[in-house]
């Protein structure tokens, strides 16, 4: 019973010494900045012949990225972008089953630009599948943006998507043959 109350009084004034500290506001850094400002919803068109329809939301107080994408006959995608120190860490959860993470470049001078490099990936089926690896994210005007995703593989880009801000609602998702529901 001892231990009991001796538990419950550390709690008290662990809980009560970790409220009386201000909630530190964040502060976005410029390059969260700058994909904030893509939030909304878009349509793309990619090298690889398929449409794509994208959603971008801020959450968390601003803190966090989610981009939702859904291209024909693909099952969908999320790219979650967060701070981490003065870069921005990507993680995409890829339709090959992989999550890349990937973080911007050091010291980027080409302000339309962001440059993300592949740190390490989960879900690796096999030693020779080949994930994501790098993208750049290219911002035009404040209705368009480019991404050009590049495989492990090196070389040329996988694909590249170019972007155009939708004003209305996107259209019903295409139905994916590999995925498990029907389309909303």
């Amino acid at each position: 019973m001892r231990r009991l109350a001796a538990g419950a009084v550390i709690l008290g004034l662990a809980t009560a010494s970790y409220a009386a500290e201000p909630l530190k506001v964040y502060e976005p850094t410029a390059e969260m900045k700058q994909l904030a400002g893509l939030a909304g919803k878009w349509r793309g068109v990619s090298t690889r012949k398929m449409n794509v329809n994208t959603s971008i939301r801020v959450i968390a107080g601003g803190s966090t990225i989610i981009e939702q994408i859904q291209a024909e006959n693909v099952p969908e995608m999320i790219s979650i972008y967060c701070p981490m120190g003065q870069r921005t860490l990507l993680t995409h959860y890829c339709a090959s089953y992989t999550q890349p993470r990937m973080a911007t470049v050091e010291n980027n001078k080409d302000t339309n630009k962001l440059q993300f490099k592949f740190l390490d990936s989960t879900g690796m089926l096999s030693a020779n599948q080949l994930p994501m690896h790098d993208v750049v994210i290219e911002f035009g005007d404040k209705d368009h943006f480019r991404q050009t995703w590049y495989s492990a593989g090196g070389g040329a880009p996988f694909q590249v998507l170019d972007y155009m801000r939708v004003s209305g609602p996107l259209p019903r998702r295409w139905r994916s043959r590999r995925s498990l529901g029907k389309p909303k």
